[in-house]
Formats: structure tokens, sequence, C-alpha cells
């Protein structure tokens, strides 16, 4: 089985976290997700800074996730979620808001062709 999920790196902040809209429930956990994460953020680090990735640097899964219940809008969940990450927002929205966040995203890529929205997905859910 496999689900989509997101990644949120930063080095700000010295940690990756796992945002997971099925609770993990397609994989027993996300060890192998975190150590793939970790060793990209180690190879970057030290291509970009010349040093080695800081020891307290932090691995997890988030916490609070809005969870979705189906087995088929991971895609939605993931992109509404990091919508609301990339504009320094914690993700709060439900499984009633995809079909209308859904529409938009399909609006927005048959009126311009590519899925960007100066408005977002955000405001899909408000």
């Amino acid at each position: 089985d496999y689900e989509m999920v997101a990644a949120d790196l930063s080095s700000i902040d010295k940690r990756t976290r796992v945002y997971d809209s099925l609770g993990g429930s397609c994989v027993q956990s996300h060890s192998r997700t975190h150590a793939v994460l970790a060793q990209y953020m180690r190879s970057e680090h030290e291509d970009k800074k010349k040093s080695r990735l800081p020891e307290d640097f932090k691995s997890a899964d988030a916490g609070d996730v809005p969870q979705q219940h189906n087995s088929y809008d991971c895609g939605v969940f993931m992109l509404l979620g990091m919508d609301f990450l990339a504009r320094g927002l914690t993700p709060k929205f439900s499984q009633s808001d995809i079909p209308r966040v859904r529409r938009a995203i399909a609006c927005t890529i048959i009126k311009h062709g590519k899925a960007s929205n100066t408005r977002g997905m955000v405001q899909e859910v408000a």
C-alpha cells in the first residue's frame, strides 16, 4: 500500500516533520521517510554549508494533522496542507472542505493551464 504524505523541512527550526492525512494507516511508521529526509538534509547541509548537519536536528511526525476519511483524497489534503504551511498557518480543514477545494484546483488549472492561484486554496476553506 502507498499513500501520499508531505514533509516540512526547516534548517531554521532544525527539524523535519511529516504530515500524514491517513494517520499512518497505510504504513506502520514513517521511520523510512524520516531516514530519507535526514539523509537529504545532511547531504544538502554538507554541500551548501560545507559542514555537518547539527546533531540537535529533529525529525518527527507532525501532530494535529487534518485527517481524510477515504483512500483517494490524499493529494488534495497534501496540497491544501502545504498551502496552509506556506502561508505560515496551521492546517485547519476537514473532509467536508475537500469537494470545494477540489473544484477550486480544477478551475485554476482550466483557467491558467497550471495550478498557480494568487488567492490560494486556503480561502476555499475560510
